[in-house]
């Protein structure tokens, strides 16, 4: 029994040890940041001003954009909080139900995570995409402690038009690769970049200009 305990305590130290809490503040008339990627173990903090709230809405009513709540997340006036695990994987958006029109809006990406550490890549570091903000050509940074197939996807923020950039076995190591992003279609805005490599996900946001 103490052996089950003791099994059961580790997985949860484990779980939390891989979430992460957001907080998002209100600044004026806009949300600070409003845009995040986030994991379903992470937790997100709304810091409003008692004048703002933040209310789901379709992706049709946010760019618009048109108060029109589409029935999911809803953050009182003041603020609160969400648990990610709360929300479908995917996209969300939400504005301010009194200053949409100004276009105070954001939007939340919530990403798959079995809370699994990055055994595939070296000290556990994330990957990094640069330049950020980019034009002509990005480069793709990441290591590897050992060998595992890579990879690499890019997705519009509603999580559509997905394009594979790269998919092949590689050996432990540091490595970079560019893309065109001429090449690959990319018009300006705002994108979600994955990297797979192994059992080990990770997302990032880049813009496109």
């Amino acid at each position: 029994m103490k052996k089950i305990l003791t099994t059961i305590m580790f997985a949860c130290i484990s779980l939390i040890g891989f979430s992460h809490t957001w907080t998002i503040f209100s600044s004026g008339d806009t949300f600070s940041p409003d845009s995040i990627s986030v994991n379903t173990t992470d937790t997100i903090v709304f810091s409003l001003a008692s004048i703002h709230d933040a209310v789901e809405v379709t992706y049709a009513n946010w760019v618009t954009p048109a108060n029109a709540p589409f029935g999911g997340m809803t953050v009182p006036f003041g603020g609160g909080t969400v648990l990610a695990s709360s929300l479908s994987v995917g996209p969300h958006y939400y504005i301010c139900q009194n200053h949409y029109s100004m276009g105070m809006k954001g939007r939340i990406y919530v990403v798959n995570t079995t809370g699994i550490p990055a055994a595939n890549v070296n000290d556990g570091t994330d990957f990094s995409i640069f330049p950020n903000p980019a034009s002509g050509t990005i480069s793709v940074n990441y290591s590897m402690n050992q060998k595992a197939n890579v990879i690499i996807k890019v997705m519009n923020v509603t999580g559509q038009n997905e394009a594979i950039l790269l998919n092949e076995t590689k050996d432990k190591g540091t490595y970079l690769n560019s893309f065109d992003i001429d090449k690959n279609g990319m018009a300006k805005g705002i994108y979600i970049m994955e990297l797979i490599i192994g059992d080990y996900k990770s997302t990032k946001r880049f813009i496109v200009e």
